[in-house]
C-alpha cells in the first residue's frame, strides 16, 4: 500500500485558546474551542420562588412515551455481547433510552454512575438489581468505567455467560475482580434450577453469536407460513396472503432484527416482495437474491434501492448485460464460481452479518438444509385448507424416504398470534461454549491494546472483531465543533461523517437531515439514512464533500483517538503493520473484496499513528 496522497495542513494554536483558559473553561477535543456553557435562568422579580406548580390541563400535559417491554431484543443490528447484571442505583428520573445529556444526547456509561444518587454522608441510595444491555454494559467494563463501579457502591455483577469471541472472553469479568467486585458466571459460579433457567434464556438472547462465533456462519432462521395442509401457496402461485395481518406484523419485526434477508430468483419472479420492515425508522435489512442464471426481472421491486440495499448473488458470467443494467439502478451484484448456501453464508460472514432471515421457496430452503446453514424455523401455520396436488410447500425434496429421518426440532415453542399459530425451534442447538472456557485465572493477559501483533497486515471491519475498535461503528462517542463554534456530541465517528455531507448547505431540509442522522440510534441506521438521503437529494450534498470528505473523517478519528486513551495504546501497538478495513464493497474507505479497493480508512489510521509516534 502506498501513502495517502492527501496530508492535513497543521493549523496554528487558535486564539481561542487562551480565552477559555482564562474564562476557566475545558476545551473542547478537536478543537481549542472552549464548551459552551448553559445561561442559567434569572429569578422573575415580580413572583417568589415557589416548589408548587400549577397543574396542567389534560388536553396540555406532556404524555411520555410507551416504555419499551424487558427483555424484548433491540432492533437493528447491535453490538453482540452477553448479558449482564449488576446492583445499580435507581435514577431519580428515567427518560426512554436512558439518562440524557446536553442537548438530549444520550449520556456514556461512566457519567450515568456518577450521576447515581447520594444520601447524607455521601453513601449511595438503595439498590437494586438492574440488567445493563449492550453496549452500555460493555462500556461499564471497559478502561476508567469499571473503576467506576465500586466508586458507585456495586459490589457484585452477575455475568449471564462469558463472552463467545476469544480476544473477549474473561477480560472483563478479571478486570472486575482485580477491583474487588465479586463477579458470578451462570452456570459456572451459581448451578440451581433457577440460574439454568436463566443461562438458558441468556443463551437464546445471545444466539446469533453464539452461532457465528462456534459455525463462522451467521445465524441463519428459515420463515415461512402455510396453510393447515401444508401449502404455502395455491396451484397456480398466488400466495396472498397466507397468514393475518397480526402475523406480517412478527414477520416484520423478524426482518427488523436481522442484517440481511435472502430470496431466490422464483420468489422475485412470482411475488416481486419488497422484504422491508415496512417501518418509517429503524434498521432495514440488506435484501440479497440468489439467482444462478440471473433470468430475473427487468423490472422488480428489490431493484428500488431508495428503500433498502440490493445484492444480487449469481454465478460467474451469468447474464452480463443485464448485470449492467442492475448496477446502472444501485444493485451490487456478486459473482460465485458455483452458487450454493454455503459459499453464500460465508460471504455473508465475512461482511460481518450475525444474523440472516431466509423467506424462500420450497427449493432454496432445502438446499439450505442440506448445506447445514439453517439454524432455526419460524413456521407460521394458518387455519386454512387450499388443497392443490402441486401447490408448493415450505420445504422441497431433502432426500428422505422415511420418517425416521425426520429432522426433530429443539426447544420447541408455540405461540397463537390472532387466527394462526407460530411454531418455532432450532435445527442446531445452540453452541454453549463455557464448558470450555477456563477460569479467569487461566486465561492469559495477551491483550492487543499494549502487545505488538505479529503479522504485518492487520484487518478489520466489524466492531466485535479483535481491532473492531477502529472502525467507525465502534460505540465511541466524539465531541467536535460546529460552525457556530459551540461543542457537539456525536454517538459514534459514522454520525459525524454521514452528517457532514448535508453540513454547511443554505436549506431548511438540509438541516432536518443532519438531525435525522445525528438522533440515528445505531451508525447502522446512521449510514442507511446518509446513502439514502444522498442518492434522493443530490441537491443537497455540499459542494465541496468529494474534496473535503477525507479531512472530514480524519478530523473525527483524530478527536476519537485523542478522546480515548487506550484506543491510542491499541493504534500504537500495531506500529509497523498495514492496517487495512476488509470491507468487502467499500472500494474507497475499504481494501475490497479482493484488495482492489483503496483503503482510505486504513491509511488515515496508519496517517495518524505515525503523527501519533513523531509527538511521543
Amino acid at each position: 500500500q502506498s501513502a495517502a496522497p492527501h496530508t492535513r495542513a497543521t493549523s496554528p494554536e487558535s486564539e481561542h485558546a487562551p480565552a477559555a483558559a482564562a474564562a476557566g473553561g475545558r476545551a473542547c477535543p478537536g478543537s481549542t474551542l472552549p464548551y459552551p456553557r448553559r445561561a442559567q435562568p434569572a429569578p422573575h422579580p415580580s413572583r417568589p420562588p415557589s416548589r408548587i406548580r400549577r397543574r396542567l390541563p389534560r388536553a396540555r400535559r406532556r404524555v411520555p412515551p410507551p416504555r419499551r417491554r424487558r427483555g424484548r431484543p433491540l432492533r437493528g443490528a447491535h453490538l453482540p455481547a452477553p448479558q449482564l447484571w449488576v446492583r445499580h442505583r435507581p435514577a431519580r428520573a428515567r427518560r426512554p433510552g436512558g439518562p440524557r445529556g446536553r442537548g438530549g444526547v444520550p449520556l456514556r456509561a461512566g457519567h450515568a454512575l456518577r450521576r447515581a444518587p447520594r444520601r447524607r454522608g455521601g453513601r449511595r441510595a438503595r439498590a437494586r438489581r438492574h440488567r445493563l444491555p449492550q453496549p452500555r454494559a460493555g462500556r461499564l467494563l471497559r478502561g476508567q468505567h469499571r473503576r467506576l463501579l465500586p466508586r458507585a457502591g456495586i459490589t457484585r455483577v452477575v455475568v449471564g455467560l462469558r463472552h463467545p469471541l476469544k480476544h473477549l472472553r474473561g477480560k472483563a469479568i478479571q478486570s472486575l475482580r482485580s477491583e474487588g467486585i465479586q463477579v458470578d458466571v451462570v452456570g459456572e459460579d451459581l448451578q440451581s434450577k433457577l440460574f439454568k433457567e436463566a443461562l438458558t434464556s441468556c443463551l437464546i438472547v445471545n444466539a446469533p453469536l453464539l452461532y457465528r462465533a462456534a459455525f463462522r456462519v451467521p445465524f441463519s432462521v428459515l420463515k415461512y407460513a402455510m396453510t393447515a395442509d401444508g401449502k404455502i401457496a395455491a396451484s397456480s402461485g398466488h400466495a396472498s396472503w397466507v397468514s393475518g395481518r397480526a402475523s406480517r406484523g412478527r414477520v416484520f419485526e423478524l426482518r427488523g432484527r436481522s442484517d440481511a434477508v435472502i430470496v431466490g430468483g422464483n420468489t422475485v419472479r412470482r411475488d416481486d416482495p419488497r422484504l422491508t420492515a415496512r417501518h418509517v425508522k429503524g434498521h432495514v435489512p440488506v435484501r440479497i437474491v440468489m439467482s444462478q442464471t440471473c433470468n430475473l426481472p427487468e423490472e422488480a421491486n428489490l431493484w428500488n434501492v431508495h428503500e433498502a440495499y440490493t445484492i444480487v448473488a449469481t454465478q460467474r458470467g451469468a447474464r452480463r448485460d443485464f448485470q449492467k443494467k442492475l448496477a446502472m439502478k444501485g444493485v451490487e451484484v456478486v459473482e460465485f464460481d458455483m452458487l450454493n448456501p454455503r459459499d453464500v453464508m460465508s460471504y455473508c460472514y465475512d461482511r460481518g452479518y450475525l444474523s440472516v432471515l431466509w423467506e424462500c421457496g420450497g427449493t432454496l430452503s432445502a438446499a439450505a438444509i442440506s448445506a447445514r446453514v439453517i439454524h432455526k424455523v419460524y413456521a407460521f401455520c394458518a387455519p386454512k385448507i387450499i388443497g392443490g396436488v402441486t401447490a408448493p410447500t415450505p420445504v422441497g425434496d431433502l432426500g428422505m424416504n422415511q420418517m425416521t429421518q425426520a429432522i426433530d426440532l429443539i426447544d420447541v415453542s408455540y405461540e397463537q398470534i390472532d387466527r394462526d399459530m407460530l411454531m418455532s425451534g432450532f435445527i442446531q442447538p445452540i453452541p454453549d461454549l463455557s464448558p470450555v472456557i477456563p477460569s479467569a485465572d487461566e486465561i492469559p493477559s495477551v491483550d492487543p491494546e499494549v502487545s505488538p501483533y505479529e503479522t504485518n497486515i492487520i484487518s478489520f471491519y466489524k466492531t466485535w472483531d479483535t481491532f473492531g475498535a477502529f472502525s467507525n461503528f465502534s460505540p465511541h462517542p466524539i465531541d467536535m465543533p460546529d460552525e457556530k463554534g459551540d461543542c457537539l456530541t456525536w454517538p459514534t465517528v459514522e454520525h459525524y461523517y454521514q452528517a457532514h455531507k448535508f453540513v454547511g448547505v443554505d436549506n431548511p431540509q438540509a438541516n432536518d437531515i443532519v438531525q435525522e442522522i445525528k438522533q440515528a440510534r445505531s451508525p447502522e441506521e446512521a449510514a442507511r439514512i446518509g446513502r439514502t438521503r444522498q442518492r434522493e437529494f443530490p441537491e443537497l450534498i455540499r459542494p465541496d464533500w468529494e474534496s473535503m470528505k477525507i479531512d472530514v473523517m480524519y478530523r473525527a478519528l483524530k478527536c476519537k483517538f485523542s478522546t480515548y486513551a487506550h484506543l491510542t495504546e491499541m493504534l500504537l501497538s500495531t506500529a509497523g503493520s498495514v492496517l487495512v478495513e476488509s470491507s468487502p464493497h467499500d472500494l474507497f474507505w475499504g481494501g475490497g473484496r479482493e484488495g482492489e479497493g483503496l483503503n482510505y480508512l486504513g491509511r488515515l489510521l496508519m496517517q495518524l499513528r505515525s503523527e501519533i509516534l513523531g509527538t511521543v
